[in-house]
């Protein structure tokens, strides 16, 4: 075979950059089982399989996959990092939600606990939640023993009421970890934010639209800020830098709880 069928790379090609496409994924729900199996004793021939991979996807529920790892991954793993169902009757995504708290709960404490045991003695677990079961997770946690290395308050940007009430800004992300370690972010490119603003007012002689259109165009066009320090594009009346947010949901709904204007 002188070209591989539908890649538009010839053979040769291919072995001339093998270096590019050492990691290349190729999913085998496409191959035979004859062929995934004639493939994988070659390569076995060769090569340590599980020391030349450095990453496993696995498709499955979520407890089925966490115990399909539990004997090969005990105490090995550096870092879990979950996104969970809120338990709302809003969150937009295809999980079944609106539990009681106990089933809720229930439900969370066996993954969360299967799960744990993958962890390094100096590892940590990360979990997102809002506020309508932070409470109970942050003590699910608790009672599961893992040291609380304190909560991320996320500000969210489109905090979603569905039209009722105040939106609730905020959600979190439960850090817990047994080992103590210090956690360090630079600031740097949020002071040099500052420091423009206040640039820019002193050389205006004070905020007024021509001041706060200056500082716009200074944030939109700095390569050197991330998309989250761009939206802090504003100034106020005091010259203090601040966003808009939005209280849409950031994609259709279709529940009965939300209503379209």
């Amino acid at each position: 075979m002188d070209s591989v069928p539908g890649s538009g790379f010839s053979v040769d090609e291919l072995k001339a950059n093998l270096h590019e496409w050492r990691k290349f994924p190729i999913d085998t729900v496409h191959f035979s089982e004859v062929f995934k199996e004639n493939l994988l004793n070659k390569l076995s021939e060769k090569i340590n399989i599980e020391e030349m991979t450095d990453g496993l996807v696995i498709h499955s529920d979520n407890f089925h996959g966490i115990n399909l790892i539990s004997e090969k991954f005990k105490k090995q793993i550096d870092s879990i990092h979950i996104d969970p169902p809120y338990n709302t009757n809003s969150s937009g995504f295809l999980y079944k939600n609106m539990y009681k708290h106990s089933s809720w709960l229930s439900m969370m404490e066996n993954r969360i606990s299967s799960s744990i045991e993958l962890l390094k003695n100096q590892g940590s677990y990360q979990c997102h939640i809002d506020e309508n079961e932070y409470e109970n997770l942050a003590t699910l946690f608790d009672n599961i023993g893992i040291a609380d290395a304190g909560t991320v308050v996320w500000d969210k940007r489109n905090p979603m009421n569905n039209g009722r009430g105040i939106a609730n800004q905020h959600e979190y992300i439960i850090w817990r970890s047994n080992y103590s370690f210090p956690f360090k972010k630079s600031s740097y490119r949020i002071i040099l934010m500052l420091e423009k603003a206040a640039q820019i007012i002193k050389k205006e002689g004070g905020v007024n639209d021509k001041v706060r259109q200056l500082f716009t165009d200074w944030v939109s066009g700095n390569k050197d800020l991330s998309g989250g320090e761009k939206a802090y594009k504003y100034l106020d009346d005091d010259g203090n830098i601040y966003q808009s947010v939005s209280l849409r949901a950031p994609e259709p709904r279709k529940d009965k709880n939300s209503i379209k204007p």
